[in-house]
């Protein structure tokens, strides 16, 4: 899912987290302002977003970030069962082509 940053009467930051809580739908956060790094890789972390994207939206640049997103979480998911890695660990992982 592609949802703005900046919303009416609250931030997408706090949406995508309850987003997560409520149903695990994938969510990448769009913003047409430099987002915070920090605030960012704390989302990342806690799974709430698979990434950040810049408008104005360019399709190609889009399609390689929910490829990515996607390809994170199926590693994710994959090694989780088959090795007592932590999942910090495993998500740091990066998917190479």
């Amino acid at each position: 899912m592609l949802l703005d940053y900046k919303l009416g009467d609250m931030l997408g930051d706090i949406v995508a987290c309850k987003i997560r809580e409520l149903n695990g739908v994938k969510t990448l956060l769009v913003s047409a302002y430099g987002l915070d790094e920090k605030m960012t890789q704390d989302l990342i972390a806690k799974r709430c977003i698979l990434g950040t994207v810049k408008k104005p939206l360019r399709l190609q640049l889009l399609l390689k970030q929910v490829r990515g997103g996607l390809e994170r979480t199926e590693l994710i998911h994959s090694c989780l069962p088959k090795c007592a890695i932590s999942l910090t660990h495993c998500s740091s992982l990066e998917v190479s082509r």
